[in-house]
């Protein structure tokens, strides 16, 4: 049981240190979605998403949207 929860702890860590890092130096995911039916394109969309924290994003120039 206890070789269980170390490595239960262990994977926290990580995660914990990768949510970390994530938030401190952000992450941008970008993807693309296209409907279509008979090779005829009705609807596209570009996505771009970014996720960092709110004092990184200030730290680099993200002020507030006026």
């Amino acid at each position: 049981m206890a070789a269980d929860d170390d490595e239960i702890d262990t994977e926290q860590l990580v995660l914990a240190d990768l949510l970390n890092h994530v938030l401190d130096k952000g992450v941008v995911i970008s993807g693309q979605v296209t409907i279509s039916i008979a090779d005829i394109d009705l609807v596209h969309v570009d996505l771009r998403l970014l996720l960092t924290s709110v004092q990184t994003a200030l730290a680099h120039g993200g002020g507030p949207i006026r």
